[in-house]
């Protein structure tokens, strides 16, 4: 496998796996006792939705320049560095799923 596919693959493929095991625990959990309303459940839903679009797109222009700029060399490092925090988003939301076992809600 060449370096470039690990760049371009390995963050939606490491999420992909992620939300299949997500999907497959969420059937053996205890009924929630309370339900969020809709309003408030979009309230965080629609900007996490729109932050996720923003950033699949490429090359999008923004009105401040200073954002565009890159502040890390081109190097192996930042990537490595980028992919132990990515991954620990996921492990760690699986760890507390797997301590909370079937008592696990997404209702907070």
């Amino acid at each position: 496998m060449s370096a470039i596919a690990v760049y371009r693959y390995l963050v939606p493929v490491m999420w992909l796996g992620w939300a299949v095991y997500w999907r497959a625990s969420s059937r053996n959990v205890k009924r929630a006792v309370w339900h969020e309303s809709l309003p408030s459940r979009l309230s965080y839903v629609v900007p996490l939705a729109l932050a996720g679009l923003l950033l699949s797109v490429p090359n999008l222009p923004l009105p401040v320049p200073a954002l565009q700029a890159r502040f890390l060399p081109v190097a192996a490092w930042p990537f490595v560095i980028d992919e132990v925090l990515t991954g620990a988003g996921p492990f760690f939301s699986v760890w507390a799923r797997q301590y909370f076992g079937t008592n696990w809600s997404g209702a907070v």
